[in-house]
């Protein structure tokens, strides 16, 4: 069985990546009953196995980005904005590796953040 990483809203649907990095990409039309049941607070995925990322999005397995991290990803998280839906791929603070996010859409990787983990609380930072 998958355990999930991270489960996130897209603009038309969601993201669930598991902790061996392979992604389900459900549009709004699959989520309808009964794939998903919100008085139990249970998905169905039904007969759709995971892609691994490697295969769902060949660019981000070949980013210098996913390379550096790929072995060490301890969370992510999935993030919209005006221009673009992102998966953010957490580096280890500990070790000073930083994460990357990646734009679903336009298949593109991008830098510029990093998570701080002291005293029970998250800072995230980000810029442009």
């Amino acid at each position: 069985m998958e355990q999930i990483k991270c489960i996130g809203r897209l603009k038309a649907g969601l993201l669930v990546v598991t902790t061996e990095m392979k992604v389900w990409q459900l549009d709004d039309t699959s989520l309808g009953q009964p794939s998903m049941n919100n008085t139990i607070n249970q998905l169905y995925f039904g007969d759709q196995p995971p892609v691994p990322i490697e295969e769902k999005w060949p660019k981000l397995a070949q980013a210098r980005g996913y390379q550096t991290i790929k072995g060490d990803i301890p969370t992510c998280r999935v993030m919209i904005d005006p221009d673009a839906e992102w998966l953010f791929l957490d580096g280890t603070w500990k070790e000073d590796t930083p994460g990357m996010r990646w734009d679903i859409n336009g298949q593109r990787e991008s830098w510029g953040f990093m998570n701080i983990h002291r005293d029970d609380r998250t800072k995230f930072l980000s810029s442009k």
